[in-house]
């Protein structure tokens, strides 16, 4: 089953970087987790991204690293884009941005009904 999820979760960031929230690929309970933020339920999650998307062009999640253990996969990743709108007050500064991160997902039932995000420094 790890094979599976580490699959799973590679087709969400995938999904990701194409600009939409992989909804089909999360079930009804998911929630999402990032420090210093609420608990986000799929809506809010979907609201949160078309924020980032609207902030940040061709943004892309390379995977550096999955591992699966059972129903959880933990996957070592970078945060990229370009700064292209405003975002909480900041102007569009033009310049790209990398930044190192995790991500932690519970996979049941070929879907993800939670996920949790920590970045750890800006590059």
């Amino acid at each position: 089953m790890s094979a599976a999820n580490k699959a799973l979760a590679r087709s969400f960031f995938q999904e990701a970087d194409r600009g939409r929230t992989p909804v089909e690929l999360c079930s009804p309970d998911f929630t999402a987790y990032f420090p210093g933020s609420p608990p986000m339920d799929l809506e809010g999650f979907d609201q949160f991204e078309a924020v980032i998307r609207s902030a940040f062009s061709n943004i892309e999640h390379p995977i550096e690293d999955l591992v699966g253990v059972g129903d959880d996969v933990a996957v070592r990743l970078r945060f990229e884009g370009t700064h292209t709108g405003d975002f909480v007050g900041i102007p569009a500064s033009g310049q790209h941005f990398s930044v190192e991160g995790a991500a932690f997902l519970r996979i049941v039932g070929a879907r993800s009904p939670a996920s949790g995000a920590s970045s750890t420094r800006w590059a």
